[in-house]
């Protein structure tokens, strides 16, 4: 499991991609969460606020078993260091997955199919 935050000054957003990233029970859930939760809170000690922050989703696989325990913790996660999300990327099976838990945790599904589309939509919402 690998995850990365990249700090981009010029469009002031930060920017989280995934390699090999299978999460398929609630120990690697756990993991991926506080692996993200060091980084985002040193970019938010960095910058000194909350993060405008799109996420890629390519290479992403979640287990449908613990999509419950993944949108729980993304939603910690998120509301503690983020102001806006949105997320892009092209494997359909986890952007339903995505949708699906977004939807039953009450958020805004903020998903599209560009980094473009979707740093844009970002940048609206959360300038």
């Amino acid at each position: 499991m690998k995850l990365s935050v990249i700090w981009h000054a010029d469009d002031g957003v930060a920017e989280l991609t995934h390699e090999q990233l299978a999460l398929q029970n609630a120990a690697d859930v756990a993991r991926w969460r506080e692996l993200l939760s060091l980084q985002l809170a040193a970019l938010v000690t960095q910058t000194g606020q909350k993060l405008l922050l799109l996420i890629c989703i390519d290479g992403v696989e979640i287990d449908p078993t613990v999509a419950d325990l993944y949108g729980a913790a993304a939603r910690v996660v998120m509301e503690e260091f983020t102001r806006q999300t949105a997320r892009y990327g092209a494997p359909s099976k986890i952007r339903r997955l995505i949708s699906l838990e977004a939807v039953r945790k009450g958020y805004r599904v903020n998903l599209f199919e560009s980094r473009e589309e979707a740093l844009i939509y970002l940048q609206a919402q959360g300038g």
